[in-house]
């Protein structure tokens, strides 16, 4: 018994399938073979088109993937290499804020004088260039300060910000302990994550508008030990002053101390800086309560970091 076939135009001869009576059209193209010939060309163009979107849809999101990765070479390639925890050869405490892009820039546009105005108007850092450097970028001193190897402010090619200030430590007149004001920490980190995020910082360095979501690391570090005189080597600080009830700690006579990479550096790698700024200062004073030997301290932050808000208008 014969199959019937199923698809009987494809089993007919070539030209063969235009023959409906009344004379011969053998060569002639039916409707049914058109749509055959258009359907097979429309699926090899779509099959095309597959694998060319296929060949470049695997390296586009690699490609995507390199440009967005962080290299981390901004913060530790500046030109004055970070040391934590930094040195006081005073008897106040010093603090070193650092803080560069997560990625390298690409051809950054650096003008030296907008670097001494940027560090000027929103670093509010009060000073004189004390060097200048095509590869490095500007360092700013103090007025009458020598080198400006304590108090200084660097404002690097590669986008890396560098402020060290000095703190002052108050004495108690009771028991003659060091007292470190936990409000001077916190002005200085914000006053450099709040010039990161400004219009002149990406004009220093050609960064586009976008550049709001840019990422950043830290290294943020305090001194451990102060030198009163040239013999004389104390602790920096003994005690904290809160703006509120401070926090319970268990060793009160313990020695200050900063990790090498400074407090928080896991936190505060790849931080966009358009987060709250009070996020960052969260992150910070936990890491360096915990660091000292605090504890229960969660609400206390909050309150700072709110007091520290409204003081400021930040």
């Amino acid at each position: 018994m014969m199959m019937r076939d199923r698809n009987p135009t494809l089993s007919r001869p070539m030209g063969m399938e235009g023959h409906r009576g009344g004379g011969n059209q053998e060569g002639v193209t039916s409707p049914a073979m058109f749509t055959d010939i258009v359907s097979g060309v429309a699926v090899a163009v779509i099959l095309g088109a597959l694998g060319a979107a296929w060949r470049w849809g695997h390296k586009l999101p690699r490609t995507f993937r390199q440009r967005q990765e962080s290299d981390h070479r901004p913060l530790h390639e500046g030109p004055w290499q970070v040391h934590l925890p930094p040195d006081s050869d005073t008897s106040d405490a010093r603090l070193v804020v650092v803080c560069a892009p997560s990625s390298s820039l690409h051809s950054p546009a650096f003008s030296p004088q907008r670097a001494v105005t940027f560090a000027r108007q929103r670093l509010n850092f009060i000073g004189e260039p004390a060097y200048s450097g095509v590869d490095e970028g500007v360092r700013l001193k103090p007025p009458g300060d020598g080198h400006g190897f304590r108090d200084y402010v660097w404002v690097c090619t590669n986008g890396m910000i560098q402020l060290s200030l000095t703190l002052p430590i108050s004495l108690d007149p009771a028991t003659g302990r060091r007292r470190l004001d936990v409000l001077s920490l916190l002005t200085p980190l914000a006053t450099v994550a709040m010039a990161v995020r400004t219009s002149e910082y990406r004009q220093l360095y050609g960064l586009p508008d976008r550049a709001s979501r840019l990422r950043t690391d830290w290294m943020i570090g305090l001194s451990t030990y102060s030198r009163p005189d040239a013999s004389t080597l104390v602790p920096s600080w003994d005690d904290l002053l809160f703006p509120v009830t401070p926090p319970s700690r268990l060793v009160d006579d313990r020695t200050p101390f900063c990790p090498p990479t400074g407090y928080a550096y896991s936190e505060l790698q790849d931080w966009e800086i358009s987060r709250p700024l009070g996020d960052l200062l969260r992150a910070f004073l936990s890491s360096f309560l915990a660091e000292n030997g605090y504890d229960n301290f969660d609400a206390i932050i909050a309150d700072t970091v709110s007091r520290f808000r409204g003081d400021s208008g930040l």
